[in-house]
């Protein structure tokens, strides 16, 4: 059985949403930003190091959090637990840098040198497109995707996000999400030659 990760924080709400459920909160305070650095901190930097390598890592993380912390009265719990927020910030900090990801990805397409990206993560996503040791076909259809793409991809499969998350994360209709993860899934799993795995959830 092939399953997406399932291990990340996405399950985190903040304290009034689970107090009031139902009733949409705006703003965190101090104490849950603080539970919200602390529980998400570990895989905000991972996700950064997977898209743009441990040399950026930890200044995207930083970025993450520092404007996290700018606009924290502007969240609102009815659009997303406070890690998918987090998430659509680092998100949206990576995009600027979306040549060097795409430089990254071609370099190691071409050389079959991982540059960025740490192994263990790269292979579960092998093995949910059932890639075998070809990924670095797959590296260079993400190359070629759009940022938008790439970070639907990304979240879904490499942080365990579920579809309404990424939406949530990215600000998108969850239909969209939908398909253009669709359109993704079977865009990697052709560049393999393979067919796409049936959706999960």
């Amino acid at each position: 059985m092939i399953h997406r990760r399932g291990d990340q924080p996405r399950a985190w709400s903040s304290a009034r949403g689970r107090d009031n459920p139902g009733v949409p909160s705006r703003g965190l305070a101090r104490s849950e930003f603080e539970a919200a650095y602390e529980y998400c901190v570990g895989p905000i930097y991972r996700y950064a190091q997977r898209r743009l390598g441990p040399s950026m890592a930890e200044e995207i993380a930083a970025q993450t959090f520092a404007e996290a912390w700018r606009t924290r009265d502007r969240y609102q719990s009815d659009r997303g637990t406070p890690a998918a927020w987090l998430y659509g910030i680092a998100a949206n900090i990576i995009r600027r840098d979306r040549r060097e990801e795409a430089r990254q990805l071609r370099a190691f397409a071409a050389s079959g040198t991982d540059p960025a990206w740490v192994v263990e993560d790269a292979d579960r996503v092998i093995e949910r497109l059932r890639a075998g040791d070809e990924w670095p076909k797959v590296a260079d259809a993400l190359a070629g995707m759009k940022p938008t793409d790439r970070d639907i991809i990304t979240l879904y499969c490499w942080e365990g996000l579920t579809y309404r998350e990424v939406a949530d994360a990215l600000d998108l209709p969850i239909g969209t999400v939908r398909s253009r993860l669709s359109r993704a899934r079977t865009r990697l799993a052709a560049a393999v030659g393979r067919s796409q795995a049936g959706p999960e959830e």
